[in-house]
């Protein structure tokens, strides 16, 4: 029995006869002295000749039998059912039921109930504690901008890391040019995530049933479930199409658990459809599910060190041997599994031929079907387990390569792009220089060529991060460079962006004398330019009401620059690995730009470092980088 604070379900007598199927429903409102009975026989509605308005149904009142006092609601009985309920229908059933109230913010005035003597283990509606035992938790707030306020969490190997708490403009994160808010409202996201290795689950006394009865992303309003997002089959996040594309770094949707949270006042563009199955897919929906997806990704970034390490510790020889004693395993399960359901099958026709389908009969071969099911799920999850490990030991260098065979491909594009950009921007100036001697006495042209000549300083000054760089055949040029006046040009080329983000960049100057350093000056470029671009993505990570400051500080003494921001500092989980390939916390960043960077600078003598406040006074409190650049030159 299922009962609710506006209704209640319940079922009885779970049996097998082959009987018509009738169902029960009372309803009693809570203003109304009566309650509402209706008896409803399902059998003419299997006939193929009646019609529905030829189907009488006949609702009467009567005195309060069921709901009394001021007890209100609905209860619905089915009883005779043709098919006995087994245990896979209750568990799915049960799951059902839990998510049809949000675990967090469900409505104050709505409660689910299931009594069920035969199986009392599926009466527990309480998902609270399953969500407890998360590998990695994400839950926060998305404000009208698309801004974050979180809290992220781990919990593996008996240990629970610090909670911590951040933001981030996901909004602006996932789309930097686009002019506009999301059209959905603020929402709520709950995100839990799950590593599926046996000895892991058994650890959190989870187990891969309940994940695959759970998993998925609901989606809630005002506390109650909107269908059919979330439901078993239903990934509207495309989770599992990420994970192909991406194995080792994305979570596949039955490793999820997770609620979002709308309220109808603060989205009132999220709408229902026609029949009701769901939100209409407009402007404001994709928005949202923009938002969600980038809250998953989120998840992703943070959790994504301690995922490698617990899932990288097997060699590949181990993981082969495991992978050819699974297929093993699972052929011979296989074969085992046809010869039971070929028996199987045969009893059924004796059975139906003689007629001695009775539920004594029935029950025997539930009982054979259902522990053949259960030894095929466990070989089935064997091999999942297995495949899995493979993947994420051979992918990571598939795709690394592909990635550097990529980078590779940019570059000769680059080169060829440069060499021929510079050559048409170097004619450009010349022409222009031309319009300038024969437009002269012209007040009104000689104003266009002005225009002209500082639209082709600026295309020039944009060519300078990339430089020698691309050409392999200028390497041997000048190797010499004047760090303020490379760190002036870097700025100028970044004043647009600065602009639009409304950042307010310095450049203070310490120490005696020039600052020279035996770099060429495309490296140094491509250095500062990376951590100036770093600086203005996760200065954008800020409410447009606070302030936004990037400082650059260069000690000739020292020699070193520093590159400081106020955005939100790195976090702890990635501080080691930050200049190591492919790690990054950006949205859609690829984790390039700083092992770029430090290896440029230590191939040629110099370093990089990230530092705080804490070792430097004249750190902000964003991201904060410290480059040595060398004195002489380094030795080849």
């Amino acid at each position: 029995m299922i009962h609710t604070a506006l209704g209640s379900f319940g079922w009885a007598g779970l049996s097998s006869r082959a009987a018509e199927v009738v169902t029960n429903l009372v309803t009693r409102h809570s203003s109304s002295p009566k309650e509402v009975v209706l008896e409803i026989d399902w059998k003419p509605f299997e006939s193929h000749q009646a019609y529905l308005e030829d189907i009488i149904l006949e609702p009467r009142e009567r005195v309060p039998e069921v709901f009394t006092g001021s007890n209100h609601g609905t209860r619905l009985i089915m009883r005779d059912a043709r098919e006995r309920w087994r245990d896979d229908d209750l568990r799915r059933l049960q799951a059902s039921l839990q998510k049809l109230k949000s675990p967090t913010r469900g409505a104050a005035d709505f409660e689910v109930k299931v009594h069920c003597p035969e199986y009392p283990q599926y009466e527990n509606l309480d998902s609270i504690d399953l969500l407890d035992k998360a590998h990695f938790s994400l839950m926060g707030i998305l404000d009208e901008d698309g801004m974050i306020e979180f809290d992220y969490e781990a919990n593996l190997m008996g240990r629970r890391s610090e909670l911590r708490r951040e933001r981030r403009n996901l909004w602006h994160e996932l789309h930097p040019k686009l002019d506009r808010k999301p059209n959905c409202g603020p929402f709520y996201v709950d995100l839990n995530a799950w590593i599926r290795k046996a000895e892991l689950l058994r650890q959190t006394g989870v187990t891969r049933e309940q994940l695959n009865a759970f998993c998925g992303v609901s989606l809630f309003r005002d506390g109650i479930r909107v269908l059919p997002y979330g439901d078993e089959g239903d990934d509207w996040l495309l989770l599992d199409k990420c994970r192909i594309d991406d194995p080792t770094r994305r979570f596949a949707n039955n490793q999820v658990i997770g609620f979002v949270e709308i309220n109808q006042t603060a989205n009132r563009q999220l709408v229902d459809k026609a029949n009701r199955e769901g939100l209409q897919e407009n402007v404001a929906f994709l928005d949202m599910r923009d938002l969600v997806r980038a809250s998953v990704a989120l998840l992703e970034q943070l959790s994504v060190g301690e995922r490698n390490k617990l899932t990288g510790e097997k060699k590949e020889d181990a993981a082969k041997t495991e992978l050819v004693t699974t297929i093993a395993e699972v052929e011979a399960a296989a074969r085992k599994s046809e010869t039971e359901a070929r028996a199987v099958t045969r009893a059924i026709e004796t059975m139906e031929s003689k007629g001695w389908l009775k539920p004594e009969a029935a029950e025997t071969l539930t009982k054979t079907v259902e522990g053949l099911a259960v030894e095929v799920s466990n070989y089935r999850e064997k091999a999942e387990s297995a495949n899995q490990t493979v993947k994420e030991l051979f992918s990571d260098e598939e795709k690394e390569r592909e990635t550097f065979l990529h980078l590779v491909a940019v570059g000769l594009v680059a080169e060829r792009f440069t060499h021929e950009f510079v050559r048409v921007v170097k004619q450009c100036a010349d022409t222009v220089r031309q319009l300038r001697i024969v437009t002269k006495g012209d007040a009104s042209a000689q104003e266009g060529v002005a225009d002209l000549e500082r639209y082709v300083a600026e295309l020039q000054n944009e060519l300078l991060p990339l430089g020698n760089m691309v050409h392999r055949s200028t390497l041997v040029g000048k190797e010499e460079c004047d760090v303020p006046a490379l760190v002036e040009t870097v700025l100028g080329n970044n004043q647009a962006r600065f602009k639009k983000e409304k950042i307010i960049h310095t450049a203070e100057r310490s120490g005696q004398g020039s600052f020279i350093t035996p770099l060429r000056e495309s490296l140094l470029a491509q250095v500062l330019d990376n951590l100036v671009d770093n600086a203005v993505y996760w200065l954008g990570q800020k409410s447009a009401r606070d302030d936004r400051i990037l400082l650059l500080h260069l000690d000739s003494t020292s020699r070193t620059i520093l590159v400081t921001n106020n955005g939100p500092p790195v976090a702890p989980n990635m501080r080691s690995r930050l200049f190591q390939k492919f790690q990054t916390t950006k949205f859609k960043g690829h984790g390039l730009g700083l092992f770029i960077c430090r290896e440029l600078l230590t191939r040629h003598g110099g370093n990089i470092r990230l530092t705080d406040s804490e070792a430097d006074k004249r750190c902000l409190s964003g991201g904060s980088f410290l480059v040595q650049l060398p004195e002489t030159r380094a030795k080849k």
